[in-house]
């Protein structure tokens, strides 16, 4: 995500592998006498409104960092030898203006039309050290705030703090990575209200999700995936949570289309088998066990004496999946599979089925049309609990992005995204477009600037009174500059 120089400083000891491990201690915030009071302290809020939670076969929390420390300290050993180790720092600050002439995303109803300039400052900064040897391994920090603010609408200013952690150790066919992003974001507290219920207002297309991230919340994201080659075959084992914590207050006004949030998770882990067809192309079959939960509230959000219902769920999820590059120009990565999902039927609303099948995929793709131009294509589907209203979200996504260097210093982008979001236990289906066009020129290799333009519309794709009101269209425009070390 940054582009760095690097600074080195190699050396070569011995009895290194306690060093090591020391440091991987430290960096993880574990196992040291001098880690700092605060890294013990949770990242959850306190004094919050007591919430009863659908059922979950799955801890409280889960602590992958303990994970990773286990087996960094397992595959790097006490007999590591002759490792050469490099430092590279991490140190970058972008700055960007912006225009958006519909901050809030909806044509009708309380906040249609809302428009502001917007100035970001994203300061970043954090290392790389890595050690080469019979056992390398690679270990990654970085932080990298976010402050965004609206000259029109301050209400919707926000700072965000980012923290990253990467790890890779590989040793004689075995090779563990995992990856770690938390992101808490300062915002309002207060929920966005779309207008009255008198009027036939309603939310924007797809929940306004970028509106729902203004405000206050945390997300938590982690993979940890370790894999053993046996020869032409290889094993892998998979661990994936994520974790969204909503902390707008709640807010109930008769009449009053205001938007509560709720807080969900979906966590999952597994097995791959698959082998080497050659050096270049790797197919694999695999299994995914995973819980779903999702807040246990009201519906719909902005009336307290609905009944309450939740869409947690454990499922399991089968999966073929094929990684490689077969020619030079392309690579490849996908998985494809039928996803099983079981519900419970004391959270559900009456009738409600309690066992549903949806298809999952997840694909990428990089084309090499030339030697300055690259094709990029990726798509998705998931199932997830929603986090604007009990139901369940399908999930569609697409997009693909056209990038041409004419020359060392300028470059060009012409991309589009697509998002299609089809409610379970809702009457609602929802589409999203996004063409985006960009320039960039880069003045060396620690300095650039770009510019870009994009335009959104959204729309809901069922012929039912008053939800067009959901459809929105969107534009725009900005300049920013970077610099990295």
């Amino acid at each position: 995500m940054n582009d760095s120089q690097e600074s080195r400083n190699k050396h070569s000891t011995k009895g290194v592998g306690a060093d090591v491990r020391r440091l991987l201690a430290g960096a993880l915030g574990m196992g040291t006498s001098s880690r700092p009071p605060s890294a013990e302290a949770p990242l959850r809020r306190t004094g919050r409104r007591q919430r009863q939670e659908a059922g979950s076969g799955f801890p409280g929390a889960f602590r992958p960092r303990g994970l990773v420390l286990l087996a960094s300290i397992a595959l790097v050993g006490p007999a590591a030898e002759a490792i050469t180790n490099d430092i590279q720092p991490v140190l970058s600050l972008d700055l960007s203006e912006r225009y958006d002439n519909n901050v809030m995303l909806q044509n009708e109803g309380a906040q249609a039309g809302r428009e502001s300039f917007v100035t970001s400052v994203m300061p970043a900064v954090g290392g790389v050290f890595k050690g080469r040897g019979d056992t390398s391994y690679s270990v990654g920090l970085k932080y990298a705030p976010d402050y965004t603010f609206f000259h029109d609408l301050s209400r919707e200013s926000y700072l965000r703090h980012i923290g990253l952690f990467d790890l890779e150790v590989r040793r004689k066919g075995l090779a563990v990575t995992a990856g770690v992003a938390a992101r808490y974001t300062d915002g309002t507290t207060a929920p966005p209200n779309w207008g009255a219920t008198a009027n036939n207002d309603v939310a924007p297309a797809l929940g306004a999700p970028e509106v729902r991230g203004r405000r206050r919340n945390m997300y938590f994201e982690s993979n940890l995936v370790g894999r053993q080659d046996l020869g032409r075959a290889f094993a892998r084992g998979v661990f994936e949570a994520r974790i969204w914590d909503f902390m707008t207050d709640d807010t109930f006004v008769q009449g009053q289309v205001i938007q509560n949030y709720y807080d969900r998770n979906d966590i999952n882990g597994g097995l791959d088998l698959g082998c080497k067809v050659d050096s270049r192309v790797e197919p694999f079959l695999g299994y995914r066990l995973g819980h779903q939960d999702q807040e246990f509230r009201a519906i719909p959000p902005y009336n307290p004496s609905a009944p309450s219902y939740s869409y947690a769920n454990i499922y399991h999820r089968f999966i073929a999946g094929l990684a490689g590059k077969p020619v030079e120009w392309l690579t490849l990565k996908g998985e494809v599979g039928p996803s099983f999902h079981f519900f419970d039927a004391a959270t559900l609303p009456a009738g409600a089925d309690t066992e549903q099948d949806f298809l999952y995929f997840l694909a990428s793709g990089n084309v090499r049309l030339a030697t300055n131009t690259t094709f990029k294509v990726a798509g998705g589907a998931q199932v997830i609990p929603s986090a604007a209203g009990n139901g369940l979200i399908q999930n569609l996504t697409a997009s693909g992005s056209l990038s041409h260097r004419f020359s060392p210093q300028w470059e060009a982008r012409l991309s589009i995204a697509y998002t299609d979001y089809d409610y379970y236990g809702l009457e609602l289906h929802d589409q999203r477009f996004v063409p985006e066009a960009a320039l960039e020129y880069r003045f060396n290799a620690h300095l650039s600037v770009r510019a870009w333009y994009a335009c959104e519309w959204a729309e809901n794709v069922l012929d039912v009174p008053n939800l067009s009101r959901r459809d929105y269209d969107r534009q725009v425009a900005g300049l920013g500059v970077k610099a990295t070390y």
